[in-house]
């Protein structure tokens, strides 16, 4: 299947468009879907004060439009869904829904371990290596800095200390590498991040 019909949703271009400049955020595009007249649940209607609204109207001759509305909080929208599937304009500000399209982009996230131990006499040894890739939005380059992470630890323990001295250095965020922490049998440091 191709990269523009994920789930089997066609994705036109102004889909793509946005997608494509949301980075990491919560996408949306435009929900308001023209049809032929009669054949729409929504008809255009201006107020008294001027804003357009869409008022449902599915037996109305003049309803041309198909809305798609999304949930953006209380007090963020314009509409109220009076029914199930069925909204009702009550103005800017003053409702939870606007006819917008919410887009879940694709993600693609991976991860990679390695850890590795050696014993010898009375010695102990090891490390332990972690990579870790997550990008929310496959479609977009914007926010991709801190796509990438990872995490390095090193420990050196004689079976005869109760502290055994281990180094943890992680890198993020485009790989700067900074030590966490240092811990020896004699010291216990913190670096801050």
């Amino acid at each position: 299947m191709p990269k523009t019909s994920p789930c089997f949703t066609v994705l036109v271009h102004t889909d793509l468009d946005s997608l494509r400049s949301a980075g990491d955020t919560e996408v949306f595009t435009s929900g308001i879907i023209e049809t032929e007249a009669g054949s729409g649940s929504y008809k255009l209607m201006i107020s008294p004060d001027g804003d357009e609204y869409f008022e449902y109207a599915p037996t109305d001759s003049t309803a041309i439009y198909n809305i798609v509305f999304s949930y953006v909080g209380p007090d963020n929208g314009d509409y109220q869904e009076f029914s199930l599937g069925r909204f009702r304009w009550v103005g800017p500000g003053n409702g939870a829904y606007l006819p917008l399209k919410r887009l879940i982009p694709p993600v693609k996230r991976s991860n990679i371990e390695l850890g590795l131990a050696w014993e010898h006499g009375a010695w102990n040894s090891g490390v332990d290596a972690l990579y870790s890739h997550n990008d929310r939005n496959t479609f977009s380059d914007v926010d991709d800095d801190d796509n990438s992470g990872g995490i390095f630890s090193w420990y050196l323990q004689h079976r005869d200390s109760r502290n055994p001295y281990r180094m943890r250095l992680v890198a993020d965020k485009g790989w700067p590498i900074r030590i966490v922490s240092v811990r020896t049998a004699c010291q216990n440091m913190t670096f801050p991040l």
